[in-house]
């Protein structure tokens, strides 16, 4: 490219401050390193450390037409309730269902797993690690205490915690689209999910709860609304817990 002397000139100027201004400029890491703690409470916590807005966009790949199912009941306690193959430390650590069926826990744990793949648009730089490790040996205590094999009815909202991964909410008035929720109702049966906004009345009391999730209610994967009560399957609000999954790096 020729250009005249004075034009020349501005051209390597332009190209001297563009260089300077971009060699400048330090693009923030999203998440909190392992080498630091987590805040106690959701409003110290970053918002490049919030896993929500992937969490959302994996939720967003699944049809919600009936073709992924939910598990029969009688599978459950025998079925880690995954519609893929999943990995963990470069090693498959369970098969998806041939079916894409999947219960409540399985399909949140397979989100949550496979928002971490999307954090960045690079899977190796917020590798999913438990505890600061990749070890394959620790996905398999960790899924059950997501899943609540334990008989821990909060399961993934004290999973989390637990393992670096989350912050459990104080307040529900900070809640946001991509929290886990675990609830119960009055009939015993819990539910774990993922939130997406509080249903409200007429003067903003909160009387239910919207969420992502797979049940035989919704003929598996779908959006569905619960509402609070006290009796039969509505919710119990004092046994409703939620949790903010974070990105570790």
């Amino acid at each position: 490219m020729k250009t005249s002397g004075k034009a020349g000139a501005a051209v390597l100027v332009l190209i001297a401050l563009a260089g300077g201004i971009l060699g400048g400029i330090h693009f923030s890491k999203p998440g909190i390193p392992w080498s630091e703690q987590l805040p106690l409470e959701i409003k110290n916590l970053p918002g490049s450390a919030k896993l929500n807005r992937y969490i959302q966009e994996v939720a967003r790949t699944y049809p919600l037409d009936g073709s992924y199912p939910a598990l029969e009941a009688a599978k459950i306690a025998k079925n880690m309730g995954f519609t893929q193959d999943i990995y963990f430390g470069d090693k498959l650590v369970a098969k998806g269902n041939e079916d894409k069926s999947s219960h409540c826990s399985g399909l949140v744990l397979e989100v949550f797993i496979k928002a971490y793949e999307r954090v960045n648009g690079f899977p190796a730089y917020a590798k999913l690690k438990i505890d600061g490790s990749d070890d394959p040996k620790n996905f398999e205590e960790f899924r059950k205490e997501f899943y609540g094999a334990n008989g821990n009815k909060r399961t993934v909202v004290d999973a989390l915690p637990k393992h670096g991964l989350g912050v459990e909410f104080k307040s529900f008035d900070e809640a946001e689209p991509g929290d886990f929720v675990q609830f119960w109702r009055h009939n015993q049966t819990g539910h774990c999910a993922i939130f997406q906004q509080w249903l409200t009345n007429d003067k903003q009391e909160r009387i239910g709860i919207q969420c992502f999730q797979t049940s035989r209610h919704t003929n598996g994967i779908a959006i569905r609304n619960e509402f609070f009560g006290s009796a039969g399957d509505m919710v119990d609000a004092g046994q409703l817990y939620l949790v903010r999954p974070v990105i570790r790096r």
